[in-house]
């Protein structure tokens, strides 16, 4: 059975975002992240790396306990492709994925699933 594509990036796709991001002044460079999710439906979407500003308001909603609300406006604040409105039509059926794109973003900014700790 061939995967469920969410969303697809495309070179030309590629090509006419960093066109708009050029004329619409995003500095700072963009991410493509590809997310393959437990029913093996892959998404696929381009974000404006995440400044300073924008994570700590990430961090300071997701301290309040609204999670999922602090990861939706990280990704509003950050999605280039698809757009918001397309991508909020995915989540009713896959409402964590916010989290998923959250925390890949994250990643970007110094988080890492790769930390190692010792006692020393």
């Amino acid at each position: 059975m061939e995967n469920a594509i969410l969303s697809k990036v495309t070179d030309e796709i590629i090509a006419q975002v960093k066109e708009d991001a050029a004329k619409a002044g995003i500095t700072g460079g963009l991410d493509l992240i590809e997310l393959t999710l437990d029913d093996d439906a892959v998404f696929e979407g381009i974000f404006k790396k995440p400044n300073r500003a924008i994570f700590e308001r990430y961090v300071s909603m997701s301290s309040k306990k609204d999670g999922a609300r602090a990861s939706i406006a990280f990704v509003r604040d950050l999605i280039l492709f698809p757009t918001f409105e397309d991508f909020q039509a995915l989540l009713d059926a896959r409402p964590a994925l916010p989290i998923s794109l959250g925390n890949e973003l994250a990643k970007g900014m110094g988080m890492t699933d790769d930390a190692k700790k010792k006692s020393i």
